[in-house]
């Protein structure tokens, strides 16, 4: 299928993961009507935020924003635990939300 956002389209497979989600087991079941007439889906939401949900959502992982010089991306994670709520995803919600990424990162002087 494809998911559609005002800046990008997605192409993936939701068989493996729509029990993760469910904001996206009732989009494709019909029941919201917001199939396009192309036969996509179109989201309202930030196509950068919505790329590492879908990537969690494709594989299980857990996301790490963290860079050496930076540290770690607050920003990112609070904006992508916004859309895990929206979404409705609790795995990711939990991760975020109780900031287990950061026990995750070991920083060694």
């Amino acid at each position: 299928i494809t998911i559609k956002t005002s800046q990008r389209s997605f192409v993936t497979d939701p068989e493996r993961w729509l029990g993760q989600s469910e904001y996206f087991k009732n989009l494709f079941s019909g029941d919201w009507g917001d199939k396009q007439d192309d036969g996509s889906y179109f989201i309202e939401t930030d196509a950068h935020i919505f790329e590492h949900v879908l990537r969690y959502l494709r594989t299980g992982v857990l996301p790490i924003f963290y860079d050496n010089s930076a540290g770690h991306n607050f920003p990112l994670y609070q904006a992508l635990l916004n859309e895990a709520m929206y979404f409705a995803i609790k795995r990711l919600q939990r991760w975020l939300r109780e900031r287990k990424y950061l026990d995750a990162v070991k920083i060694h002087y």
